[in-house]
């Protein structure tokens, strides 16, 4: 058979709908779409229905296919979706075709966590410089060219970088934040804590909020119990 997004009548052919955006909740189940795609390609799995994709995220059928409904579908009607396809769109989405770069702002746990751990890597982020907040700046044993934060434009014109990973005190932020976006950072992927005011339409912002999945599972299990609970 053909390769799926050559085949008449699959669902990508049809296009997004482009008249409802996607919304909040289907734009945050992408990465977990990749991550159970890549176990599959591990897996040597080839093709797969909505409905088992939907088992292993935890959705229906209906739920698979609407949220790939806003973004073009890749699957065929009868046939499914080929993996590896389905994993490059996806993947495509979610920025895995570019190369973006991002610079460390600060010192606190987080970020040494994010490196150590290779989570930014995994993202698709080539991390290129450590900016602190101290005049001897110390990266922890990492290999990353270090700056103080006097130097942040010698830094940014040094190694140009798109994204910004904030881990300074809270109080600082802000300020922190406006500096960078005026030096042509265009993300920040937020390590404080706390919220940040809103940016212009052309800085976008992210939460690193780790909490909210625990919150998730603490919400199933309440649920879950409250449902035991419930006389029949």
């Amino acid at each position: 058979m053909d390769r799926i997004d050559k085949v008449q009548g699959t669902f990508d052919a049809r296009g997004t709908k482009k008249d409802i955006p996607p919304s909040a909740a289907a734009i945050a189940r992408l990465p977990r779409y990749y991550r159970v795609l890549c176990a599959l390609i591990e897996d040597g799995v080839l093709r797969i229905s909505s409905g088992e994709l939907g088992e292993k995220m935890g959705l229906t059928a209906s739920q698979v296919r609407q949220d790939f409904r806003h973004f073009g579908d890749f699957g065929q009607q009868g046939y499914g979706y080929q993996v590896k396809y389905l994993h490059r769109k996806i993947g495509a989405l979610l920025g895995r075709e570019e190369q973006y770069h991002a610079v460390i702002i600060g010192s606190s746990p987080v970020a040494d966590l994010l490196i150590k751990t290779g989570m930014l890597a995994r993202a698709g982020l080539d991390c290129v410089a450590w900016i602190t907040h101290c005049e001897e700046p110390e990266t922890r044993g990492s290999s990353l060219p270090a700056y103080p934060w006097s130097a942040r434009e010698t830094a940014l014109r040094e190694h140009p970088a798109e994204v910004a990973v904030l881990c300074t005190p809270p109080e600082v932020a802000r300020e922190t934040v406006g500096a960078l976006t005026a030096l042509g950072v265009r993300g920040i992927f937020n390590c404080t804590g706390v919220p940040l005011p809103r940016l212009s339409n052309k800085v976008f912002t992210r939460d690193f909020a780790p909490e909210e999945t625990l919150y998730h599972l603490l919400y199933d299990l309440t649920q879950d119990t409250k449902t035991k609970d419930t006389p029949t």
